[in-house]
């Protein structure tokens, strides 16, 4: 797809890129909201009869959010893959919304949790389609840096749910309510407000990606798109083939070199109905293989979810599983349970130092923002979660001995750990083609939820050890440190859908890479049976 670099890199409007920007970021920052919020109101949260939860229904209680992430982290990144990145990102950001709000009126624990694991799917479903869809829309050239402005903004909806949890729920400086009476019910409502502004953002101002459209055969919508994007008049017919490094040779039309995958149907404007055939390599016999196949959602969902694991993808693959389910375990489970350990640990205003850990989401956003296109996403990534690591220790060696140091590793941690996940949602974005982006960002993102629920469980046991908790931590972000290092693709500075590194060591490529690398990019994800 050659065609869309060249059209992105020589200038999307500056206003129009802007606003895509903000309107993703936003939605970042209205899932961090709906995730952290549990953490804030689990310390005032009480039983019918007024008792305190247990440390098994402390677990169930922040895991519930994790337990729906976990489901629609694959099922929407599947679904984005096959029925669109922004119709499934406003149609999550919908469901986290209203089981936000509804989860307000529960009338005990077992149905909170319920409406928890609804918001969670939402959550879940729209975390791979919003940075899916920046990296297909952001030009190749500053393509990390935006991806980075869109995951700095977590830390915008840290400090929201961070701030909104001390004003209704915490202490002022002289010890008393700020707001007195208030309960975590409207702060649950609270935290819900941002999902709707985004959403109503999100259907009036994002476009589909391009991408996507021209993968799918809808060509003419394509290249209105793009006109919008650019400014600049695209015609359909200039976008069908996709360019050179979209076309197959003909032995790689054939099932048996192509690990059985879906091959590419003749293409065709859906919207017109009208011919497109003079797309170069596209011959109509291409457009019969595998003709029980169509229109079989399931087996598409096989096929896409397959093919992640295929060729030199597998590697990549594995070991990105690894990274996300160490920085999961390390950074989800501090930010729910970081309430609790202050007031474990002796802080009696536990919201003000849970306001600074919010904080502490700026030094490694501005960190990121600078060295992302200098270090590469790869040495940023790991060095970032070495240092997080450390920061864990400390805090594992202070906790007991002076508070004040343990509240500031703690912010350190969070710091770090910043840095690392932008630099993490640039790679991983960046290191899948285009027609299964949004299914491999669905996988790493089940596996950092799955992670993620263990990690509310097993930081909810280590709830009054607080020491171990934080060693804990520690080795498994060392763990995912090392394995960041190991990650066989780095991305800096090469075109989303370009064949370089995609072999092993940037600027190498092996021939079969380049045969797998190619079919991938030329699978039909299915234009029907939805």
């Amino acid at each position: 797809m050659s065609e869309v670099d060249d059209l992105l890199n020589s200038g999307v409007k500056p206003s129009t890129l802007n606003l895509i920007t903000l309107v993703l970021a936003c939605a970042n920052a209205a899932d961090a909201v709906e995730v952290l919020a549990v953490g804030f109101f689990l310390t005032v949260y009480r039983n019918a009869d007024g008792s305190e939860l247990s440390s098994a229904d402390k677990s169930f209680l922040t895991g519930s959010i994790y337990m729906g992430m976990l489901l629609g982290g694959v099922v929407g990144g599947w679904l984005s893959d096959v029925a669109g990145r922004k119709g499934t990102l406003t149609f999550s950001l919908a469901l986290n919304g209203l089981a936000g709000v509804i989860s307000a009126s529960s009338s005990n624990l077992e149905w909170l949790i319920t409406f928890r694991v609804l918001a969670g799917i939402g959550v879940g479903a729209s975390v791979p389609c919003l940075f899916t869809l920046g990296a297909e829309l952001f030009p190749v050239q500053t393509r990390g840096v935006y991806l980075s402005y869109v995951a700095s903004f977590w830390m915008v909806g840290s400090i929201y749910a961070a701030g909104a949890a001390w004003i209704i729920l915490g202490l002022d400086f002289d010890g008393e309510r700020i707001l007195p009476g208030w309960t975590w019910r409207p702060f649950v409502v609270a935290a819900a407000l941002p999902v709707f502004l985004t959403l109503i953002s999100a259907c009036f101002l994002l476009p589909e990606s391009p991408r996507y459209l021209i993968q799918r055969g809808r060509y003419t919508e394509a290249a209105k798109n793009l006109r919008r994007l650019t400014g600049r008049h695209v015609s359909p017919e200039s976008l069908v083939g996709g360019g050179e490094d979209d076309t197959l040779t003909d032995d790689e039309t054939n099932p048996s070199t192509t690990d059985g995958m879906l091959l590419p149907t003749a293409a065709k404007d859906e919207e017109s109905g009208a011919s497109l055939s003079s797309a170069p390599s596209r011959s109509a016999a291409t457009s019969t293989v595998f003709p029980r196949q169509r229109g079989k959602a399931w087996l598409k969902v096989l096929e896409s979810a397959a093919g992640v694991f295929r060729g030199s993808l597998r590697l990549t693959t594995l070991r990105l599983m690894v990274v996300w389910f160490t920085l999961c375990f390390g950074t989800y489970g501090l930010s729910t349970w970081i309430s609790t350990i202050f007031k474990v640990i002796g802080i009696k205003n536990e919201f003000l130092p849970t306001f600074l850990f919010a904080l502490a989401n700026l030094p490694g956003n501005i960190a990121s923002f600078v060295l992302i296109e200098r270090l590469g996403r790869k040495r940023l990534l790991a060095f970032s979660m070495l240092l997080a690591a450390g920061s864990a220790f400390v805090f594992a060696f202070t906790s007991t001995r002076a508070t004040w140091l343990a509240v500031v590793a703690a912010c350190c941690f969070q710091a770090f750990s910043v840095a690392g996940w932008n630099a993490l949602d640039a790679l991983s974005t960046e290191s899948f083609p285009t027609a299964m982006r949004t299914t491999g960002m669905g996988l790493l993102s089940g596996t950092g939820r799955f992670s993620s629920l263990i990690a509310m469980f097993v930081d909810g046991s280590l709830e009054h050890s607080v020491a171990l908790l934080f060693t804990v931590t520690g080795t498994t972000t060392v763990l995912g440190a090392l394995t960041a290092f190991w990650l066989p693709y780095e991305p800096t500075g090469q075109s989303l859908d370009g064949l370089v590194g995609r072999g092993g060591k940037q600027g190498k490529e092996r021939p079969r890479d380049r045969k797998v690398w190619q079919s991938f990019e030329s699978v039909n994800v299915g234009d029907e049976g939805l």
